[in-house]
C-alpha cells in the first residue's frame, strides 16, 4: 500500500418509515419524504475557520431511481435513499399501534452516504470569506448534519392535532444494523484481514461496549469482506483453477476488497455513528500498520489487550482514536436519560392529540434505552458468559459466575441456545 493511498469510508444506516394512511389522502413515497427533509441548506460551520454566520451547505442527493440498482444515475460523492427489504419494524413495534396497525404501513428505507476519503473535506455552496477561506465541512460535520435532520423530524409527530395528523414517523430500528465500510484507493496489505479478526475476536468485550450490543453472539456480526472486485466471471473462473492446480496458492482474503462493520444497531443518533466509524476506521488503521512481532505479543495471553485490566478506554487511545470519541463513551449512558424524556414526550404529546403513530414513537423511545437497564446488563453478561465472552471456563466455573449475578435460572435456557456443554470449556488448571 503506496504512502500516499487514502482510506475510505461508507455508511450505510437502514431505517423504518411508518405512515398513518387516512382514507383519501396521499401517502407520500417513503424514499422521496427523506429526500425532503434533506433538500434544504443548513447552516453549518466552516472546519477552516470556523465561521458560521452565513456559511450554508446543501447535502448531495442522488436523484431517486425507479431501480435502486441503475448505477448510470448513481454518483458515489452523494448521497443515496433506497429501499430495504431487510428493514421491518419488530412484532412489539407492529403490536404498540394496538387497533389502528390496520391503517399503518411500514416501509425500510436504506440511507448510503458518499463515499469520504478520510483527512478530506468538501467545499460548501457559501462564496469565499473576505479572508479568503473557500468554507469547508469535514465527514462527521456532513453526518450530523443528515441526521439531525432526520432526528428532528421525529418531534413533528408532537406537533400534529386530531384534524390534521403528521401521517409519517421516521425511525432507526435498533434491531436492524449499520454498515461500515472501510477500503482504501491502494489495496490493503495481506495481512491487514487477518489481523482486524484476531483483534476482534481478542477484544471482544470492549467492541461489545463500543457498540451498546447486550450480547456479541460472533465475529461474523461485526466483520466480513466484501469482494469489490470489478473482474469478470471467466477471470474469477479462471483464477480458481489456477488455485486449486497449485496447491501452494495462498488461501487468503482477496486483496481489492472493503472491510464492513456490521455490529452497531441502527440510530439516528450522529455521536454513536461517528465515533464507531472512527474505531473501525483506527482498527483498520492500526492492523495495517502495526509491526508483526509486536502486534503478536498484545494479542498472545502474557500481552496488554487480553489483560483483565484493558479497558474500553485504554483501548481506544491504543487505536489512536479522537478523544471526541473517548468522550462520548465516558459520557454515553449520562446523556442518554436527557434523550429518552424528549422522545417520550413527544410520544406522549401525540398519544394525546390521538396519533396513531404515538404508541409507536413511545415504543422505540424505550427500547433504545434497553441497554442502560441493570436487568438487561444482567442479560447480556449472563449470554456472553455461556458463549465464553470472558473466556473458555469448564462448566462448574461459569455456573459459579451465574450463581454470583443472579442468573443461575437461565443456565438450561443458555444451554439449549447454544451455550456449554460437556467438553466444550477447559478446565481450569
Amino acid at each position: 500500500m503506496s504512502s500516499d493511498s487514502t482510506m475510505t469510508v461508507r455508511l450505510s444506516l437502514p431505517l423504518i418509515l411508518a405512515q398513518a394512511a387516512k382514507v383519501g389522502r396521499y401517502v407520500e413515497d417513503a424514499r422521496g419524504y427523506v429526500c425532503r427533509l434533506l433538500e434544504s441548506p443548513a447552516s453549518v460551520k466552516c472546519c477552516c475557520c470556523c465561521q458560521q454566520e452565513g456559511v450554508e451547505y446543501s447535502i448531495p442527493i442522488n436523484k431517486l431511481c425507479a431501480d435502486d440498482d441503475d448505477d448510470d444515475e448513481f454518483d458515489p460523492t452523494k448521497w443515496s435513499v433506497q429501499y430495504d427489504p431487510t428493514a421491518a419494524p419488530t412484532s412489539e413495534e407492529a403490536n404498540s399501534l394496538d387497533s389502528s396497525a390496520g391503517h399503518v404501513t411500514f416501509r425500510g428505507i436504506k440511507l448510503v452516504s458518499p463515499t469520504f476519503h478520510i483527512g478530506e473535506t468538501r467545499n460548501t455552496s457559501s462564496k469565499k470569506a473576505s479572508s479568503g477561506c473557500a468554507h469547508q465541512i469535514d465527514m462527521n460535520t456532513e453526518i450530523k448534519i443528515v441526521l439531525r435532520r432526520l432526528q428532528l423530524a421525529q418531534h413533528a409527530i408532537s406537533n400534529s392535532t386530531g384534524s390534521e395528523l403528521s401521517s409519517s414517523f421516521l425511525y432507526a430500528p435498533p434491531d436492524c444494523r449499520t454498515t461500515v465500510s472501510v477500503d482504501s484507493t491502494d489495496p490493503f496489505p495481506e495481512h491487514t484481514y487477518d489481523r482486524v479478526e484476531q483483534l476482534l475476536h481478542c477484544c471482544e468485550r470492549q467492541y461489545d461496549f463500543f457498540t451498546g450490543c447486550p450480547e456479541l453472539p460472533n465475529i461474523t456480526d461485526i466483520f466480513s469482506i466484501k469482494s469489490v472486485s470489478t473482474s469478470s466471471e471467466s477471470s474469477s473462473s479462471s483464477e480458481e483453477e489456477a488455485a486449486s492446480e497449485d496447491d501452494d496458492w495462498p488461501a487468503h482474503h482477496p486483496f481489492d476488497s472493503a472491510i464492513d462493520f456490521t455490529q452497531m444497531p441502527s440510530s439516528l443518533d450522529p455521536a454513536p455513528i461517528t465515533s464507531w466509524i472512527d474505531i473501525t476506521t483506527s482498527t483498520v488503521a492500526r492492523c495495517q500498520h502495526a509491526q508483526q512481532s509486536h502486534f503478536t505479543w498484545q494479542l498472545s495471553p502474557a500481552g496488554d489487550f487480553r489483560s483483565p485490566e484493558f479497558s474500553s478506554t485504554a483501548l481506544l487511545r491504543k487505536l489512536g482514536c479522537a478523544q471526541s470519541t473517548i468522550s462520548h463513551f465516558r459520557s454515553r449512558f449520562r446523556t442518554r436519560p436527557v434523550q429518552t424524556d424528549e422522545a417520550v414526550a413527544s410520544a406522549m404529546h401525540a398519544i394525546f392529540n390521538e396519533n396513531p403513530l404515538g404508541t409507536l414513537a413511545l415504543c422505540v423511545a424505550r427500547a433504545a434505552v434497553r441497554d442502560a437497564e441493570p436487568e438487561n446488563l444482567r442479560d447480556g453478561i449472563k449470554m456472553k458468559l455461556l458463549g465464553g465472552g470472558y473466556g473458555m471456563w469448564s462448566r462448574d466455573y461459569t455456573r459459579k459466575a451465574l450463581v454470583t449475578i443472579e442468573a443461575e435460572g437461565m443456565t438450561e435456557e443458555g444451554e439449549e441456545r447454544g451455550g456449554p456443554v460437556e467438553g466444550v470449556f477447559c478446565s481450569r488448571s
